[in-house]
């Protein structure tokens, strides 16, 4: 089987438009799946094995890593490469299987649906060694069939409770409130309100500044650029908002810890335990060491 974020892609839900067959295997085109990582897919071929409809044996995708316009122009130019225009917006062709995930190709053509379609059939027919047709069985653009919403149960079930970013925020804000009387305080309000409060106002907070650098480090790690030249970028950027001198002798927590001390200085204290029980839960969400 299949584990999400590893050997599957970390989403739910999503379109269904076209369902397939191919000698022993089937297969569902999806549109537009809820991403829990910093991964936006724009389409995924399911493929399952006809005896065992409840597990996919691989998914096909076409997927694109975003970084924000300010961040890929610091990253242009301090590496002088031409990131702004290329790194966070080319369209990769990829496949997920039990060995894990590969990149097969590039080409902003993949946001037609119909190239992708074409080529996603091709790859599951190459990799699988099939040699019968591949058949529309279910045309669910204009059918609206259900067959997915029971596939979806069985492919995404374990995915649909996962938190969003902001909603995890939202809890981590909680978790301080209920756990740090100073935070309650000086905050004056109760972690029953967190969850109506506007979103400006959760963001502003430590909890979200650590969400946004490890989500910083997530996407440039998928990149290839070493540890130390992404706190550099991200201090390139974030040195805009608030200037520093960054510690010497850098790890993740330890930057993190000198932006939470400088950015919210004014704000009430925050203990390191609850720093480092964000920064974990951080890791965790946008699957990064």
């Amino acid at each position: 089987m299949l584990n999400p974020g590893e050997t599957a892609p970390l989403i739910s839900g999503g379109t269904a438009l076209k369902a397939y067959e191919c000698g022993e295997y089937q297969a569902v085109l999806v549109r537009d799946p809820e991403s829990f990582g910093p991964i936006q897919y724009l389409y995924l071929l399911v493929i399952y094995q006809k005896k065992d409809n409840s597990s996919p044996i691989m998914y096909i995708t076409a997927e694109q890593s975003i970084l924000s316009p300010a961040f890929m122009k610091i990253a242009a130019d301090q590496l002088g490469q031409n990131f702004e225009e290329d790194a966070g917006y080319d369209i990769f062709l990829c496949v997920f299987d039990e060995s894990g995930h590969a990149n097969l190709d590039s080409s902003n053509e993949y946001a037609k649906l119909e190239v992708f379609e074409a080529n996603a059939l091709a790859v599951m027919r190459k990799i699988l060694h099939l040699t019968a047709n591949v058949y529309v069985t279910k045309d669910l653009i204009s059918d609206k069939y259900s067959v997915f919403t029971r596939l979806s149960n069985s492919l995404f079930g374990i995915l649909k409770k996962k938190p969003t970013k902001e909603s995890l925020i939202r809890e981590l804000v909680k978790q301080r409130l209920a756990n740090d009387p100073n935070f309650a305080k000086s905050f004056n309000v109760s972690p029953a309100v967190i969850d109506s409060m506007p979103i400006e106002v959760i963001m502003g907070l430590p909890e979200s500044t650590i969400f946004s650098i490890v989500e910083s480090w997530a996407q440039c790690l998928n990149k290839n650029i070493s540890p130390m030249r992404i706190l550099q970028l991200i201090e390139a950027h974030r040195c805009r908002a608030a200037e520093g001198e960054m510690p010497y002798s850098l790890s993740l927590e330890v930057y993190i810890q000198y932006r939470v001390n400088l950015e919210h200085s004014e704000g009430a204290s925050i203990s390191d335990a609850h720093i480092d029980h964000c920064i974990y839960q951080a890791r965790k969400f946008y699957k990064c060491k």
